[in-house]
């Protein structure tokens, strides 16, 4: 519940359009969200059929949209994206060192670098 509600708010600051937002040293930026499409119960429990530890929360995220990329800014760059399920798959699928499959989310974490 709390991920969606969180979700649904930054989805009503963005549905007009873009933002001002104050980056450092008080430089402004236009920025946007960009929402994916919810994903499929398919493509969930593919994931988890891969990755059968994935976050509850993320799985919940999934199902409002499948991944995220908040606060892009529209002159300058973006950062900072929760990734889609194929992109999570296909990055995975790269790292062939087993302290790293160890890591399925969509960001590395200090705990998870172990080698």
């Amino acid at each position: 519940m709390f991920i969606k509600k969180t979700l649904q708010e930054l989805y009503d600051v963005y549905k007009d359009g873009s933002r001002v937002v104050i980056r450092e040293e008080g430089y402004n930026f236009e920025s946007i969200c960009v929402f994916h499409a919810p994903a499929t119960s398919h493509d969930i429990s593919r994931l988890v059929e891969k990755y059968p530890d994935m976050p509850k929360d993320y799985l919940e995220f999934l199902s409002v949209t499948n991944g995220l990329a908040p606060f892009t800014e529209t002159d300058f760059f973006g950062g900072g994206d929760i990734y889609r399920i194929d992109s999570v798959i296909e990055i995975n699928a790269a790292i062939k060192h087993p302290a790293a499959q160890g890591n399925k989310y969509w960001t590395w974490r200090v705990e998870d670098r172990k080698f």
